[in-house]
């Protein structure tokens, strides 16, 4: 079997997780991401996500970022890249 895998499967390495758009994006990356947003303060996605729960989001090490803590960080750079796209009128209310 091992002359059918490339060594990097075999030895365990893992490689960057591969984004929607075919590019990689590692948790690293993500939180440099959030952090670009955050220079942003005024931008729609914070009318739903929380700035300080952002800020707290993008300090956590990236190699140890909880799961829950990852999810919700892509959410919110999907979120805003999705206002900037469509441009919604939020209201909440």
């Amino acid at each position: 079997m091992g002359e059918r895998l490339p060594q990097g499967v075999l030895e365990g390495e893992a490689g960057p997780q591969r984004g929607l758009d075919g590019g990689t994006a590692g948790p690293h990356d993500r939180a440099d991401q959030g952090r670009d947003l955050l220079a942003e303060p005024g931008h729609g996605v914070f009318d739903l996500v929380d700035q300080q729960w952002l800020k707290a989001a993008v300090e956590e090490p990236s190699a140890a970022m909880p799961i829950d803590v990852r999810l919700g960080l892509e959410l919110a750079l999907d979120l805003a890249v999705w206002i900037d796209d469509y441009a919604p009128e939020i209201r909440i209310g």
